[in-house]
């Protein structure tokens, strides 16, 4: 079983890291505090996830106008 967990962790790892090389943007809560197991309180991790995407609200809105004006040059 000990293998197969860490077979799993290995892949998610390797499947975050593509994942992220395609991403245009990036948002990260403050989580690491948290089990990735631990749904005791998701109300406290989504407003952890609000908080993160009001904070990059203004970089989120400049890299979509930096796209959009270079894919309308």
């Amino acid at each position: 079983v000990d293998a197969m967990v860490r077979m799993n962790e290995v892949g998610e790892n390797f499947w975050r890291k593509q994942s992220r090389r395609s991403a245009d943007f990036i948002i990260r809560p403050n989580v690491a505090h948290v089990e990735w197991f631990d749904f005791s309180d998701p109300q406290r991790l989504i407003a952890l996830g609000r908080d993160a995407a009001l904070r990059a609200l203004p970089e989120l809105k400049a890299a979509m106008q930096e796209k959009s004006r270079l894919l309308h040059s």
